[in-house]
């Protein structure tokens, strides 16, 4: 079963590439080669995703009780456990980047900017 359009914009957000359709249609494109040759990487894949998303969700959520807490003027919620959810959402990537064989464009997690110059094949 191929990558439906909403994995194939999460797998593109997550690993830090452009909206630009032709980045899109390349990853689509890697996706598909291996949802052809081996489904147990296309289910672990899938998994990744939904872990991944999980993290983004509680992600978000401590996010916004930190929004609050300064809009109310109460303290700042202590930085470890988004740092946690940060360092566990990279490794995430990275293992999907093993598992598809497609580079990080651009650190999203774990507090990094850093570009990378290589193209999808």
């Amino acid at each position: 079963m191929s990558f439906t359009d909403e994995e194939i914009d999460k797998i593109r957000h997550y690993f830090g590439y452009p909206a630009a359709t032709g980045w899109r249609h390349q990853i689509r494109a890697l996706c598909d080669s291996v949802s052809r040759s081996n489904e147990e990487v296309e289910q672990r894949v899938r998994s990744q995703l939904q872990e991944l998303n999980q993290l983004d969700r509680q992600l978000r959520q401590q996010a916004a009780e930190a929004a609050q807490n300064n809009a109310a003027g109460k303290p700042p919620l202590p930085a470890e456990p988004l740092m946690a959810l940060k360092q566990a959402q990279g490794e995430r990537v990275e293992l999907l980047s093993g598992l598809l064989e497609l580079p990080i464009h651009r650190t999203m997690f774990r507090g990094g900017g850093s570009q990378s110059s290589r193209r999808l094949r």
